[in-house]
């Protein structure tokens, strides 16, 4: 029976250990969808990337019903990733909405509540390099580092339910009238194994 209780005991650290940024997303699945997105990056060479990271928001990846699917669409978060807009008689969406289905959409909010404080990530990505604030050039522009990169900013990604569609958003700042930012859906082509 100790025996049986070490081994249960042991394979439970061993699953929080790989578990450092979400209590259900296991580490490995968040940062092979980053390293996918580092290397389909265009510029060639290694990117900065900042150490902290930020944790998605509720109130731009979830609705609870169709009510309040209405009222975010009308009013505010802006950054809402379902919302449509009419535009001169003409509607823009991105229709995330009929990609994601309501299961999905809960998944969202139960990894949305499930991240850990860490905040900061642990090891650099595919075509990256970490850098913490005492590493940039110039203190009031915290968005740079020595040879004038820009660096790069990564939320950490929500996946659907099986695990073959996620959204990430990532962005950079680099002064008043430059800086840029996306929200990336990717549909994995094989489901992400934990």
């Amino acid at each position: 029976m100790t025996r049986l209780f070490s081994i249960l005991l042991i394979l439970a650290l061993q699953n929080c250990y790989y578990q450092t940024y979400s209590s259900i997303i296991p580490d490995k699945e968040i940062i092979e969808l980053i390293n996918m997105d580092r290397l389909a990056d265009s510029v060639k060479g290694a990117r900065p990337v900042r150490c902290s990271y930020g944790l998605p928001h509720k109130d731009v990846f979830y609705y609870s019903d169709s009510a309040d699917f209405a009222k975010k669409n009308n009013t505010s978060p802006p950054m809402f990733i379902f919302k449509r807009q009419v535009y001169k008689g003409k509607t823009y969406s991105n229709y995330l909405d009929s990609i994601f289905n309501r299961s999905d959409i809960d998944f969202f909010l139960q990894q949305i509540e499930a991240f850990t404080p860490q905040k900061e990530w642990l090891k650099p990505f595919k075509k990256s390099y970490l850098v913490k604030e005492s590493d940039v050039i110039d203190k009031t522009d915290y968005h740079r580092v020595k040879g004038g990169k820009v660096i790069l900013n990564y939320c950490l990604p929500v996946f659907s339910v099986d695990k073959r569609k996620a959204i990430l958003i990532k962005g950079f700042y680099c002064g008043l009238l430059c800086g840029g930012g996306a929200i990336t859906y990717t549909r994995l082509t094989k489901k992400m194994n934990g």
